[in-house]
């Protein structure tokens, strides 16, 4: 059995701030978002789904 792996994202809004920031942020966030795939249990998870959504 396979251990589950953790994805951390960074959205595109955050992304754009993070380049209004300058380079101190991004390096903050880089190492929060190595944290959190290290440490599991830190963050928060969410489901997400592959199919189509359906309308109606």
């Amino acid at each position: 059995m396979t251990e589950p792996t953790a994805a951390v994202e960074v959205t595109h809004t955050a992304r754009k701030r993070l380049d209004l920031l300058g380079p101190a942020a991004e390096a903050v966030v880089e190492a929060l978002r190595t944290e959190l795939e290290r440490t599991q249990q830190l963050g928060r998870r969410a489901v997400y789904s592959t199919g189509a959504r359906r309308s109606g």
